[in-house]
């Protein structure tokens, strides 16, 4: 079943399967899209007889490369830029709030608003020519979906520096040496390791599982408040403009 063209989603045997259906954007992620995934993630939370939740992006080549850029170089001012982050956060916590466990499966590009998606996840499964990154600031931007803040209480907060300030891309293997990801198969097998897992987590008692969830969460929860203006004021200096406009002319941009 699809929620649009957009996202597909399906339930089979306690696991429900969500796919961004993007493959000729490399599953960029526009506000219609984050819309249809919220609303896949609220009917898997409604189901009791879902137990966990697996998320992936169709074609191979990208999990996710990040927010929509066409949809980014559209927002007329910081205003807009917020309401963005806003979806963006609201989305991704409902994914690290929901009462079942969600699994991303990664494929090629996972970059920016997906890294951040597959971040809200509780865990990660990815194939071993998947990348990872922060790359917003060579955009003029910051991370805005809770990157700034989720990426620090996986990695730690050096790392996490690193990686946002330098929008340095990153291998699957190191990716998995600094805990981002908890482990790399081989490429094209990261769906079929994540639905083994679940299949395993299916088994195990819901409530403890649920429980268990909500109490790891409370120790690590941040609220987004300050990234969500971070991320709007970058709209204000003309820089954000600048970077958008110079990655879709593929052009250096000129900060």
């Amino acid at each position: 079943m699809k929620h649009n063209e957009e996202v597909v989603f399906s339930k089979e045997g306690g696991i429900a399967s969500i796919s961004i259906n993007r493959a000729k954007s490399m599953n960029a992620i526009s506000a219609d899209v984050a819309d249809a995934l919220g609303k896949c993630i609220d009917e898997a939370g409604k189901d009791p007889a879902v137990k966990v939740v697996i998320i992936s992006g169709s074609g191979g080549e990208a999990f996710s490369a990040g927010a929509d850029i066409k949809y980014i170089s559209t927002l007329k001012d910081g205003a807009e830029a917020r309401k963005f982050s806003e979806v963006m956060h609201d989305l991704f916590d409902k994914i690290e709030a929901l009462g079942k466990v969600v699994i991303a499966a990664i494929e090629g590009y996972c970059l920016g608003g997906g890294c951040e998606l597959a971040m809200a996840c509780d865990i990660r499964i990815a194939g071993d020519s998947a990348t990872f990154g922060q790359p917003e600031v060579k955009l003029g931007l910051i991370p805005g979906g809770g990157g700034t803040y989720r990426l620090q209480q996986i990695v730690g907060v050096g790392r996490a520096k690193e990686l946002i300030f330098s929008g340095r891309s990153i291998s699957a293997e190191e990716a998995f040496r600094i805990g981002l990801v908890n482990k790399v198969v081989k490429t094209g097998r990261s769906l079929a390791e994540a639905r083994l897992l679940a299949e395993g987590i299916c088994r195990n008692s819901s409530s403890a599982v649920q429980l268990s969830k909500k109490l790891i969460n409370t120790g690590i929860r941040s609220n987004g408040e300050m990234e969500k203006s971070s991320f709007a004021s970058c709209f204000n200096d003309g820089d954000a403009r600048e970077g958008v406009d110079a990655f879709l002319g593929k052009r250096k941009p000129d900060f």
